[in-house]
């Protein structure tokens, strides 16, 4: 069950009984949840029987070098001799804070492991003078990483495309209230596309 935090509270204790009611004694099953919402719906109602509670934990500066060199072909894996260099030299950087968050080491390599740049500029903090700044640059960056041209897409998935698409379901999701099912995807056409 993924989201669990994002159900309504109301429902969330309920959700629990429920599925201790109806799992059998060794059934698996994983529940992802932010940690005070989950500890919230426990608090007034039931926790799950027998369950392991398994919390992320914020990335070392070595997780993310080991990460960073089993996911990088060997062609490029100097390129973050320099950027781990840099590092070593600081006591405190928001990089640090950064790459500590599983979501934005994927992004870091995903970035710079198989493209051309050079992750250094990572470290500039004119630049990039916070945590954020640097996740928002980063963020920026996922798209047309992914869809650069030569990554193996048609030309159709090109990086403005996917933008321009991108934008569309944002705006979709915003108008909606924050729902974008899947099933439902038609009805975002032109209304004579989806008669016919």
């Amino acid at each position: 069950l993924d989201g669990f935090d994002e159900m309504p509270v109301e429902m969330q204790a309920k959700a629990l009984l429920r599925i201790n009611n109806s799992l059998a004694k060794d059934d698996p099953i994983v529940i992802t949840s932010r940690i005070t919402e989950y500890q919230a719906a426990v608090d007034v109602g039931d926790v799950l029987t027998a369950a392991a509670v398994v919390e992320l934990q914020p990335l070392s500066l070595d997780e993310v070098m080991r990460y960073l060199a089993v996911t990088t072909p060997s062609r490029a894996i100097n390129k973050w001799t320099n950027l781990f260099t840099e590092l070593a030299t600081r006591s405190e950087d928001p990089l640090y804070e950064v790459l500590s968050l599983p979501l934005m080491a994927s992004l870091v390599r995903e970035a710079y492991s198989d493209t051309p740049d050079d992750p250094i500029e990572l470290v500039d903090r004119r630049r990039f003078p916070t945590a954020s700044s640097l996740e928002d640059y980063l963020l920026d960056r996922l798209v047309p990483t992914v869809y650069r041209q030569g990554a193996g897409g048609p030309p159709a998935f090109a990086p403005e495309p996917a933008r321009r698409w991108l934008r569309f379901l944002a705006r979709q999701v915003d108008r909606t209230g924050g729902d974008l099912a899947w099933w439902a995807l038609y009805r975002m056409l032109p209304s004579p596309a989806w008669q016919i």
